[in-house]
């Protein structure tokens, strides 16, 4: 039996819709606002729980690295539960900060010496399920920046930290 061109065109759409409802990675997007009275800020979602906290970094001339002219350092303390049923990579990379004039920053991996004996958040290769990971994570922005949001994405979810 041969079918119709429109009955192909309709079948063929049928399993694409199908394939696109049923067999895609879904991200979840979790917005949680951080009020001046609540220091700690806890966004969920159905695989990784996001906990962080805005944290002072040490500074001096014998501290390193320095920020460049104009810049300053920021740092978070960083909590991650993968509340899920998946296992994970995750890395420091995984963070975004941005600014209200449209500055997007990346994790400074040197960052060590600012952080005064605590641990920076370098991630794990295997975030199973259970699993929790945390440490700091410091950006560095320009002095008169405007945080705006504070972004992990990971696994397959995306959780954005309204600062």
């Amino acid at each position: 039996m041969k079918l119709k061109p429109i009955t192909a065109i309709v079948v063929l759409l049928l399993v694409v819709a199908t394939l696109s409802v049923s067999g895609c990675t879904s991200q979840q997007q979790t917005t949680q606002t951080i009020g001046n009275a609540t220091p700690e800020k806890v966004a969920t979602n159905t695989s990784i729980l996001v906990t962080v906290n805005r944290v002072t970094l040490a500074t001096g001339s014998n501290v390193s690295p320095t920020p460049k002219a104009g810049f300053k350092f920021v740092g978070y303390n960083a909590t991650l539960k993968n509340d899920g049923n998946k296992n994970y990579t995750i890395g420091y990379n995984d963070w975004t900060l941005r600014d209200t004039a449209g500055g997007v920053y990346y994790p400074e991996f040197s960052a060590g010496g600012l952080l005064g004996g605590r641990t920076q958040f370098n991630g794990v290769p295997s975030f199973e399920p259970g699993d929790i990971a945390n440490g700091i994570v410091v950006f560095q922005v320009p002095q008169n920046a405007t945080l705006k949001s504070l972004t992990f994405s990971g696994g397959d979810t995306k959780t954005v930290i309204t600062l």
